[in-house]
């Protein structure tokens, strides 16, 4: 009875979607379309060969197989499965932004805490809106340190400023961007080849780039 427990609370009924308490058991499905050039299984079952075709969704590590009985075998999936991959990104820059930047006013509130107790407050939260940063200092008498903290809270303010992107500048900020999405997705992405279309606009300029890459592309659900 204690291991059916335990098997429903990592695996409801042993299927390896990660149900469970546990996703490390799930099984492992393709999150692109690509072809397999390395299977890394640390546990699990492989449901691919490397040179093999998958489409999104495919599943790649599987968390169980039959004996040669017809018994299941069950064993959480893990590990990765790199592919070649051709995934497009698309981003806009346009020439004319407004960005937050630094006014040059700032304000400090400092509170200090003794016991869970606040003693003393000095100064006023600021009356605007801004970056603010809380830093936690020790409380201590000559060397003698008490059991308590000045909280000390600083804020600057900012404003919307708008700034202006020439031509060249906006796209590769674009450009960046499209970069950025593609290691969002794949961190450990390593590209091989890309294809770059501009399109300079009257407002923003706006890039879509092709990348060939290789990367980790199992994923749970």
């Amino acid at each position: 009875e204690l291991v059916e427990q335990v098997q429903t609370y990592i695996d409801p009924g042993s299927r390896g979607l990660g149900e469970g308490a546990a996703p490390i058991g799930a099984k492992c499905y393709a999150a692109a379309a690509g072809e397999v050039t390395a299977i890394e299984a640390e546990s699990g079952f492989c449901a691919v060969t490397v040179g093999q075709q998958v489409q999104a969704g495919d599943l790649l590590v599987d968390v169980q197989r039959l004996d040669r009985k017809g018994n299941p075998v069950l064993q959480g999936a893990s590990g990765r499965v790199l592919a070649r991959v051709e995934k497009s990104y698309s981003a806009a820059q346009p020439y004319y932004p407004t960005q937050l930047t630094l006014t040059g006013r700032s304000a400090a509130a400092e509170s200090w805490q003794l016991l869970g107790r606040e003693l003393s407050r000095t100064g006023a939260p600021a009356d605007y809106t801004g970056t603010t940063e809380i830093d936690y200092l020790p409380l201590h008498i000559g060397r003698v340190t008490l059991p308590g903290v000045i909280q000390r809270t600083t804020t600057w303010e900012t404003a919307a400023t708008p700034c202006h992107y020439s031509e060249s500048t906006a796209q590769a900020l674009a450009l960046r961007a499209c970069r950025a999405q593609l290691y969002r997705e794949f961190p450990d992405a390593i590209i091989e080849a890309e294809r770059r279309g501009i399109d300079p606009g009257e407002d923003a300029a706006a890039c879509t780039v092709t990348y060939i890459f290789c990367a980790n592309i199992a994923e749970k659900p």
